[in-house]
């Protein structure tokens, strides 16, 4: 039966104003790096570049309610065990989801404030980032080599966090599963993030097309020495894509800020 683990994180409170905990949680070793992209509205975007770190969600704030107990199970029991062990899971890891692509018009309205917001291009590690499989009906047990469900342990933990209806398969996404380690304390309400290390290097910023908080200038001199690439999106001229705009003279103006 799945249990409950014990292991106990870090915490670290900080001031909103400063860079947050700067011990990553990595797998370090040789791996393999691929380009993801993470969506945010364009206030947040600017806090993570600003503090070198992302924000991890919690389980239970996901937008998907079948996250994590998608498998199909025919005992009432095991369902509201199943439902219980995610209550629980929550108090102890997070989860980091990434995008394939950047050109969705899907994913800048859902997650891109309406393309007013940004998406971070990170190399990441493989070994840390699994890929979301996609299904048209909810998977059942023998579909997962179990026969019942008491041998469901900590090891299908990855296989759960996987499964996801074909309805969203738009968003291309990749998961990171990890312990809640760096905490911050804002607004009365504790978050946790990832800073970014060896295996979560910044490399590309994209303002969407309406994103109006800093300007082109403003955002090369955050990341100034980093490496990293600063561009603005548009829509292409020729399908229903997201694209880069060549002509930076056509960044948006700042918005003015409110006294």
């Amino acid at each position: 039966m799945l249990r409950k683990r014990t292991r106990r994180g870090r915490r670290c409170l900080k001031s909103t104003s400063q860079p947050c905990c700067t011990r990553p949680t990595t797998t370090l070793g040789p791996t393999d790096m691929r380009r993801l992209y993470h969506f945010l509205k364009a206030q947040y975007a600017v806090a993570a570049i600003k503090k070198r770190c992302l924000r991890v969600s919690r389980i239970e704030d996901l937008n998907d309610a079948f996250e994590f107990i998608g498998i199909a199970l025919d005992d009432k029991r095991d369902r509201i065990h199943l439902s219980s062990y995610r209550r629980r899971l929550d108090l102890e890891q997070g989860i980091i989801c990434m995008s394939e692509t950047w050109s969705k018009p899907q994913m800048w309205g859902h997650y891109g404030e309406s393309f007013r917001g940004m998406v971070l291009g990170f190399d990441v590690s493989e070994g840390d980032f699994f890929k979301v499989r996609y299904r048209k009906t909810r998977p059942r047990l023998a579909d997962l080599g179990l026969s019942s469900y008491a041998e469901i342990g900590p090891e299908h933990l990855k296989e759960f966090a996987r499964i996801k209806s074909d309805g969203w398969a738009y968003e291309d996404e990749w998961r990171w599963l990890l312990p809640l380690v760096n905490s911050e304390v804002i607004q009365g309400q504790t978050h946790y993030f990832q800073p970014f290390g060896p295996n979560l290097r910044l490399k590309e910023i994209i303002a969407g097309p309406k994103f109006r908080e800093r300007s082109y200038e403003q955002m090369r001199e955050m990341v100034k020495g980093m490496g990293v690439e600063v561009m603005l999106a548009r829509g292409d001229f020729a399908k229903f894509e997201v694209t880069r705009q060549r002509q930076l003279s056509l960044w948006p103006p700042v918005r003015p800020q409110t006294p």
